[in-house]
């Protein structure tokens, strides 16, 4: 929800929730309670179908990235052992199937693009005695099959909230509309024969009608950890950012560490930086460090990610 529907749910909860803790008040009215009672539903209803919009589906797409950049590099590690091969020896019919480059293969469609490294693999299995001498190695084949199958696998993912999340904003809009009518020409116009009779209550059902606009805390930085092989988030990575020495003295601040931790999904966040240019690094046991410099735009939200590739244990 945006920043005014979530005001709005706010004030019709604490209208509704009000409504209900001083049902005696309003007893005389009639049908305030079943107006009471269906507001409170409607308020629910909103907060369930708020939750379908938390869902966010862009981790999809980038894991299928990741897995997409790493099947093509290694492919293109395999194809260039077997373009040699089919140079020194001549064979034009080999050579012919095999003489594309990276950003060739990279444009291919996902199902087309998997076809083509396995048939590419079938071929260097089949050559691979011949091949070893041009630095194709038994390893780089199954590295390649490995990545194969993590590409397929995230390719089969689908954005399944990506209907639930339209019919759900739909839904939301259609709640709110039946809420504030409710509200607005149901039962102000009765709260109103209590004004004087009741001004405490009178006074206190509006203090609960109004919408307060609570500030927002703007995130300066927002970023996701990945591992450059499998696609898939790492939870716990240590992050480390600081500001700088430049940046920190135009600013008048001391260079001051913030840390963090990846979550389950992979994702960090900073509340609040100063403008400027960072030094990020993250570490965790298994993997290599990584380190990244970032610009952080005043007033601007900057979104990063971070692939990090796991240590070679062999």
């Amino acid at each position: 929800m945006n920043t005014h529907q979530i005001a709005l749910h706010q004030m019709l909860g604490n209208t509704s929730r009000f409504a209900e803790i001083n049902k005696a008040k309003f007893s005389d009215l009639p049908l305030f309670a079943d107006y009471v009672t269906r507001l409170s539903k409607l308020v629910a209803d909103i907060g369930t179908d708020s939750q379908i919009l938390d869902v966010s589906t862009v981790g999809i797409t980038k894991n299928k990235d990741v897995a997409k950049t790493r099947l093509v590099e290694r492919t293109m590690d395999a194809v260039k052992c077997i373009k040699a091969y089919a140079s020194i020896n001549g064979n034009h019919e080999l050579l012919s199937k095999v003489n594309f480059k990276e950003n060739t293969l990279g444009k291919i469609h996902q199902a087309e693009l998997s076809f083509k490294c396995k048939e590419l693999i079938g071929i260097a299995n089949t050559l691979l005695p011949e091949l070893s001498a041009f630095g194709l190695t038994q390893e780089l084949l199954e590295d390649v099959e490995t990545a194969i199958q993590a590409y397929d696998m995230k390719s089969t993912i689908k954005p399944q909230h990506k209907g639930a999340i339209k019919a759900a904003r739909l839904t939301i809009d259609k709640y709110f509309q039946e809420a504030l009518s409710l509200v607005k020409d149901k039962m102000d116009p009765l709260v109103e024969l209590i004004k004087k009779s009741d001004p405490d209550t009178y006074t206190s059902y509006k203090y609960a009608r109004s919408i307060v606009y609570l500030p927002v805390r703007s995130v300066a930085l927002k970023g996701k950890i990945l591992d450059s092989i499998s696609g898939s988030p790492i939870k716990g990575v240590q992050v480390t950012i600081c500001q700088s020495i430049t940046d920190s003295a135009k600013n008048g601040i001391n260079n001051g560490k913030i840390v963090k931790k990846s979550a389950r999904q992979g994702g960090f966040h900073v509340q609040s930086l100063n403008s400027g240019q960072f030094e990020l690094m993250a570490i965790k046991e298994g993997y290599e460090e990584q380190r990244q410099q970032i610009y952080i735009n005043e007033g601007e939200s900057t979104a990063i990610q971070i692939n990090m590739k796991p240590v070679n244990l062999g």
